[in-house]
């Protein structure tokens, strides 16, 4: 999905090209089709935080991993322990 389908299924009207655009925007997203693609929209859009939230996550260990790795390298012992 890239950012300018999300940005009009948001409604986003700064996406648009050409203002005159606006009013077909406007009946698209009242229309009751879109009522049920926004709450698709809004489950996909939590999901979607949720994965961030682990990948930020993951990423976080990942730094730690390596910073400890190289701790052990450069010190010859864990962090914590001594030889």
């Amino acid at each position: 999905m890239c950012k300018h389908k999300l940005a009009f299924l948001n409604g986003d009207r700064k996406m648009l090209y050409d203002s005159s655009q606006e009013k077909l925007l406007a009946e698209v997203l009242s229309s009751a089709a879109y009522a049920v693609l926004r709450k698709q929209l809004d489950e996909y859009q939590e999901q979607l935080n949720e994965l961030e939230s682990e990948m930020d996550k993951i990423k976080e260990r990942e730094k730690n991993l390596k910073s400890d790795f190289a701790y052990e390298l450069a010190q010859g012992h864990k962090k914590g322990s001594r030889n």
